[in-house]
């Protein structure tokens, strides 16, 4: 029997400073926005209260901090729990407060970049390429970075010629969009998925 009912998204959000798990966060969420994509850097922010009620709960959160791992977990509630694999992840590079008497108290905004802001962040001092396939080229790269799995990167043997003093996330640019004539071009696309891993694969036709 179909139930005619709307179904309410829900959030996970847990915390980390280094590899040690902070917090796990469902009920204090105030807002959260993620933004994926390819070939680039994604984004996010939340809001958590840090003092609430009009007299004040005592003081939350006041230790999550810039440079902190973010997981970002969503469903609906129609499934019983979380799903075990988050959806988003990325660091925290700004936090602002904000006062609100609508929301009833003091709260933070956090706000950051997906895992693939160590593409940008980084970059490629004196390097070059002459002839070489461009899936060596990009495994070169993933290595630099400490964010290689072989099983995440296809094979393309497509010969590039690359100089590059630039971040890592335009040399990738470059090359998975690299131009040899009408008939060989590399077609790829890329990402920092939420293991930290970088994937490297064909685009859809």
């Amino acid at each position: 029997v179909w139930e005619n009912r709307l179904l309410i998204p829900k959030c996970k959000i847990e915390t980390y400073t280094g590899t040690t798990l902070d917090y796990t966060i469902t009920d204090d969420i105030m807002s959260v926005h993620t933004r994926d994509m390819l070939n680039g850097v994604g984004s996010f922010s939340f809001a958590l209260p840090v003092v609430k009620g009009a007299t004040g709960q005592g003081y939350n959160y006041t230790d999550i901090a810039l440079n902190d791992t973010v997981k970002f977990y969503f469903w609906y509630d129609d499934v019983e729990s979380a799903p075990t694999t988050p959806n988003f992840a990325g660091k925290i590079c700004k936090i602002s407060g904000v006062m609100s008497k609508e929301q009833g108290g003091f709260f933070r905004v956090f706000s950051g970049k997906s895992l693939g802001e160590v593409l940008e962040r980084n970059i490629l001092w004196s390097k070059g390429w002459q002839n070489t396939a461009a899936s060596t080229i990009v495994q070169e790269l993933a290595t630099d970075l400490g964010i290689y799995n072989a099983n995440k990167i296809e094979s393309d043997t497509t010969q590039i010629s690359l100089s590059a003093v630039e971040t890592y996330l335009d040399a990738l640019k470059d090359i998975s969009d690299y131009w040899v004539d009408g008939s060989t071009q590399v077609k790829k696309d890329f990402y920092v998925d939420v293991d930290g891993d970088l994937v490297w694969k064909s685009r859809p036709i």
